[in-house]
């Protein structure tokens, strides 16, 4: 029979075999103050090699080579942890197992072919894992894919069959990917297409102000000329839906100015009497088949917000002028201002 010991934080094997005595690590991690630690998979490694040593088949070496190589490459340790957290239903839910196996089989497919343990490392996940991990899919699916991954490594590390985890201090934070926006040879695509004679006026005319204030096409539609103020080259806004409510002012960029003052002198009391909601839509619809440009109306927001930001202006002032209620909602912009362009073009 055999018999259980901890040392140097290890759990060890002793057993006697044709009247001499041995021992062998069970790799697994132990603890004198805290002796449950592992105790459970060290006494199911102990049944079986007790059960070798009644019918005398024990072979030490072999034992020996089976735990240490059970978990020399990546995908042997995976199944292998795998197959530990299976066996305590106490602890792991099979909802939980279910996510696991399937983050499992994700890594396994992103890795496409095994390598050693030594060779996983925090910066081989940093360069070719994560990367891989985040292509395509949403922020939140990302977040708890890494989350499991490092929950079974800490799982693994507990077990005795790795010291590091590679996952450990993996930024779990969004991308801040680069805003969609209408390029300059765009903008002139669209220009052109607009000012053909056979447009109405409007067109070109209700276009551009959005491209050029940043307006929702709501406001666009429904902003009245007593809120414009072109000696103080400003409009005040009121916004809509749910931003109903709240007054913000919009600065007069000279193309936008250019605009109302020749919408100032048309009849009716708003500055684009004759747009309806249905008519700017398909306007714009209309205008991008003729163009191959992709975006809808909203894209004229984008488009603003993102030449403010690279003509160096404040994004402070951005959120003021868009109407957003945090900075948060603007940080995709950021990325474009000179400084954050001149460091990239730095660091590349």
């Amino acid at each position: 029979m055999s018999s259980l010991r901890i040392r140097n934080n290890r759990w060890y094997l002793r057993y006697r075999i044709h009247g001499s005595q041995g021992e062998i690590s069970l790799y697994l991690q132990a603890d004198k103050k805290r002796p449950s630690w592992n105790k459970k998979f060290a006494r199911e490694l102990q049944a079986k090699i007790d059960i070798e040593l009644l019918q005398g088949t024990f072979d030490p070496d072999l034992w020996r080579n089976r735990l240490s190589g059970e978990t020399a490459t990546v995908f042997r340790f995976i199944e292998t942890v795998f197959k530990h957290m299976q066996g305590r239903p106490q602890d792991y839910k099979k909802q939980t197992l279910q996510h696991y196996y399937y983050n499992l089989r994700k890594l396994e497919a992103v890795m496409s072919v095994d390598i050693p343990m030594p060779r996983f490392t925090s910066a081989y996940v940093h360069q070719k894992i994560v990367p891989a991990l985040q292509e395509g899919v949403k922020y939140n699916t990302y977040r708890s894919t890494i989350a499991d991954l490092k929950a079974l490594w800490n799982f693994g590390i507990r077990l005795g069959y790795t010291e590091i985890n590679p996952f450990k201090g993996i930024s779990t934070k969004p991308r801040i990917a680069a805003p969609r926006f209408f390029q300059l040879h765009e903008i002139d695509r669209i220009r052109a297409d607009l000012s053909q004679p056979d447009r109405p006026a409007w067109h070109k005319q209700v276009t551009f102000f959005g491209l050029n204030t940043g307006l929702r096409k709501e406001e666009l539609v429904t902003l009245p000329k007593n809120n414009v103020y072109l000696d103080e080259n400003m409009f005040v806004v009121k916004g809509k839906g749910r931003h109903s409510g709240k007054e913000r002012i919009v600065p007069l960029l000279p193309p936008a100015r250019a605009i109302l003052m020749e919408r100032m002198h048309a009849p009716g009391e708003l500055v684009f009497d004759e747009v309806t909601y249905s008519g700017i839509a398909s306007m714009w619809k209309r205008s991008r088949q003729r163009t191959g440009l992709e975006g809808g109306i909203h894209k004229w927001r984008k488009t603003f917000a993102s030449y403010w930001m690279m003509s160096g202006r404040q994004i402070y002032a951005l959120k003021e002028i868009l109407g957003h209620e945090s900075l948060q909602e603007l940080m995709i912009y950021a990325a474009l201002s000179p400084d954050a362009l001149l460091k990239k073009k730095k660091w590349n």
